[in-house]
């Protein structure tokens, strides 16, 4: 990036498919680094994956929201882009010669860094929103509301048994046996039919006895056969009983019947708890005593059908002994009325014959009717409990997110904390307490949310809100209508003293009430307002060949500037006094003189509960990042790796295109001191850039062997003998730049074998034999020992791998 960003590094168009992109290499700069960690440079530490992130995005919001102003933005927006130090944004190679300066590093590079002094309004309001909105979803839950708590996640007490399972309740829900064995329509659509009592009543009663004696000399026979006519083809529709009850329970039309009624139910229910007249515990205990009663009354429809049979065996032999008896009357008893008071006999009889006959068939209608019933009723039970359930998980959730908001930092006492709250958590507490502890206003607040969970609907399934009610839609709806409303409350009972709404100026004129307290807040807040990039003040102040020297111009690097950003005060002639002090002492305590240094200050309306202090460090060079080192040996780790595989992979990973070698060194371009020097000496000579060999003069020594474009070799003297090239006047600071590159080109090679390396040593070993030994006075001199070191250096050099 450092590279690309100077123009040494033209990476390959992928998207065109040209050889190189295509960069202004005129320009200073293709672009601006911004550079973070989560360490700044006073040494404080935040979370990577939650703080930093945030504190990045902050920077962001600020800077996207920050109008331009040569005054007062004009240095901040600047410096963040690294726009206002062409002069200084390239370090060049030190190697450059004359004014021909080639460029090796960026300098275009900043960090920020931000202190947010907040009065915590967010917080605060999602702190109230969430504890009201925690007591509402109580309230929809539980509904017991007690006075020294509120509303509390607690079940109220009541026989549901007694209170719902009862006649009426039945009746309403279509649950009563009545409807259940059909003896009154359950859809309310139906057309109207007699009940099988009535029924059988008028159709026994449909002959008199003189109308039945007319028709057949034994008028009881005649009913009977008359009853058994209409049982089997006439009871209702024109169809007999057993193919009403037959067509009535077919398997679609018994999941319709019990899917109206379980609707019937659920419409009940559902109003009540939109009306708030029941909780949702209230619906869920409702339901098991419901679910209870479909299986007893499926569990005991058996022994009432064994009921009927055996007054069904009654009757009909009440009826033939009747019947016996009518046969057998005598003339005197006939001429009394005896026949005819057995024929009303007969009729009483036969009405509850086949009452019981119909009521049999009904009761297993009813049987296969509560079969379905307890399937539909389940599956409604088990949407209620997940539609209560999620309720109930936002409630959990609401107590984290309320903890989550409780006041951590210590306010100014602790300014080394990127976002530091100024507030009094107390007053809100006491704001909650008076909102917890109104019953009605709780009560409104509820109905309101109620309503707009389930969309104003009077009445909607609950499998329907189960699936469409998660914890965000609840949180949606205490961020945007409930704290709406809290609002309102706090506007219209906190005038005097509010919580919301507050201009951090006022929050802070209440903690720092002297001036020494302000000059202190002042100066702590500049000294911990670093940028989130540690720097090697030793990098910062070296100074480099071709380059400005930072200290006598320090505007050069490291520059920094801070922008002030503070709430607007005008209209208070009291908040103005305490902001002007403010002001002045943080510009004492930055030092505004510093070159390359601002601070400057923008007072704005949009954010009255905040004082923003960002700072942005800039122009610098990569080497200057404290942990660069720890890079660079890592770095030299892997592609110095033993393993020749590995390490050529490894430059394949580390580089986009190239192996590293034609990229100006991030660290710098390493200069050797000419008295280390002699090591590359030894390596050169292994590698003939430097020969023993005579020049074109006819010197005969120790020359450096070059070639032009053409190949043409030329060779140039430096000195008689091995042992006098480092102290040698013909040996240029030329030469020595060049044989240090040369010999760097040559042990960087990723392809250099190890028989070559092995060939290398060979030649720096006949060296010290056949060329330093004969030069020095002995192999005990200090001069042979000095070389000996030099060599063993070299061959260090040759063998380990870059």
């Amino acid at each position: 990036m450092s590279a690309l960003n100077v123009g040494r590094f033209l990476p390959c168009d992928v998207i065109r498919g040209d050889e190189h992109i295509s960069l202004d290499l005129d320009s200073n700069k293709q672009f601006g680094l911004m550079l973070y960690s989560n360490i700044n440079e006073n040494g404080v530490t935040v979370n990577s994956f939650t703080e930093l992130p945030q504190l990045l995005a902050d920077t962001i919001y600020f800077r996207m929201f920050l109008e331009y102003n040569a005054d007062t933005t004009g240095d901040f927006i600047r410096g963040l882009s690294s726009e206002n130090i062409n002069d200084f944004c390239v370090e060049y190679s030190v190697k450059s010669k004359g004014n021909d300066k080639e460029r090796a590093r960026t300098k275009a590079i900043s960090s920020f860094g931000i202190k947010r002094v907040i009065y915590p309004e967010k917080r605060i309001i999602e702190h109230i929103s969430y504890t009201i909105g925690q007591q509402v979803l109580r309230q929809m839950q539980y509904n017991n509301f007690k006075d020294d708590f509120g509303f509390v996640q607690e079940s109220v007490k009541k026989d549901y048994k007694q209170l719902y399972i009862n006649d009426a309740h039945l009746r309403d829900w279509r649950l009563s046996d009545s409807f259940l064995t059909l003896n009154e329509k359950i859809y309310d659509t139906d057309k109207n039919f007699d009940s099988i009592q009535d029924y059988w009543k008028s159709t026994t009663n449909f002959y008199s006895y003189d109308d039945a004696k007319a028709a057949d000399k034994n008028p009881l026979k005649y009913l009977e056969s008359f009853c058994e006519g209409e049982f089997k083809n006439n009871f209702r529709l024109k169809k007999g009983v057993e193919e009403y009850y037959q067509d009535k329970g077919d398997d679609r039309i018994l999941k319709e019947q019990a899917s109206y009624i379980v609707e019937r139910i659920e419409r009940d229910l559902y109003t009540k708890w939109y009306e708030g007249q029941l909780s949702l515990d209230d619906l869920l205990h409702i339901c098991d005593e419901i679910l209870i009663y479909i299986k007893k009354r499926r569990a005991n429809i058996d022994a009432e059908i064994t009921t009927c049979d055996e007054k069904i065996k009654q009757y009909s032999d009440d009826a033939a002994a009747n019947e016996y008896d009518w046969s057998h009357a005598g003339l005197i008893a006939r001429a009394a009325g005896a026949s005819a008071r057995r024929y009303t006999d007969h009729q009483e009889i036969l009405s509850d014959l086949y009452v019981e006959k119909t009521t049999k068939l009904a009761k297993k209608f009813q049987a296969s009717l509560l079969g379905k019933l307890r399937a539909a009723f389940e599956e409604f039970h088990a949407q209620v409990t997940e539609f209560a359930g999620k309720l109930y998980i936002s409630m959990e959730i609401a107590e984290k997110r309320i903890a989550d908001r409780n006041q951590k930092s210590k306010g100014v006492a602790d300014l080394s904390k990127a976002i530091i709250e100024v507030c009094e958590d107390e007053k809100m507490i006491k704001f909650e307490r008076t909102i917890i502890l109104d019953k009605h206003r709780q009560e409104t607040l509820s109905g309101g949310l109620r309503k707009a969970i389930v969309g104003n609907r009077t009445f909607a399934h609950f499998d329907e809100l189960a699936a469409q009610t998660t914890e965000d839609t609840i949180f949606d709806l205490f961020d945007l209508q409930l704290a709406g409303q809290i609002r309102e409350i706090h506007d219209q009972e906190c005038q005097q003293d509010k919580i919301l709404g507050m201009n951090i100026l006022q929050q802070l004129q209440k903690v720092l009430l002297t001036d020494d307290d302000i000059r202190r807040f002042a100066s702590d807040v500049v000294n911990q307002s670093g940028v989130f990039l540690k720097l090697d003040e030793g990098q910062l102040s070296k100074a480099l060949n071709n380059n400005p020297n930072p200290v006598s111009h320090p505007e050069s690097i490291n520059r920094k500037t801070i922008l002030v950003s503070l709430p607007s005060y005008e209209g208070n002639d009291s908040l103005k006094a305490f902001a002007v002090k403010l002001e002045n002492a943080l510009k004492s305590s930055f030092g505004n003189g510093t070159p390359g240094s601002t601070i400057r200050f923008n007072i704005s309306d949009q954010r009255m509960n905040e004082i923003t202090i960002a700072a942005v460090k800039y122009c610098f060079p990569m080497r200057a990042i404290s942990w660069m080192t720890n890079y660079e040996r890592e770095y030299n780790d892997m592609v110095q790796n033993p393993n020749p595989t590995e390490a050529a992979e490894a430059r394949v990973l580390l580089h986009s295109e190239g192996d590293g070698t034609q990229l100006p060194g991030i660290m710098g371009e390493k200069i050797i001191p000419l008295k280390e020097f002699t090591p590359y000496l030894f390596v050169a000579a292994a590698n003939d850039l430097i020969q023993y060999a005579q020049d074109a003069r006819e010197e005969q020594g120790w020359c450096m062997i070059t070639e032009d474009e053409w190949g043409t070799p030329t060779t140039t003297f430096i000195a008689a003998s091995f042992t006098d090239i480092p102290v040698s006047e013909d040996f240029t600071s030329e030469m020595r730049d060049s044989i240090q590159e040369k010999v760097d080109s040559i042990l960087k090679n990723a392809e250099l074998k190890v028989s070559e390396r092995n060939a290398m040593v060979e030649k720096v070993k006949v060296l010290m034999r056949d060329f330093v030994s004969k030069e020095c006075s002995s192999p005990t001199s200090p001069k042979y020992t000095q070389f000996g070191a030099d060599a063993r250096k070299a061959i260090e050099m040759i063998n380990t791998k870059r």
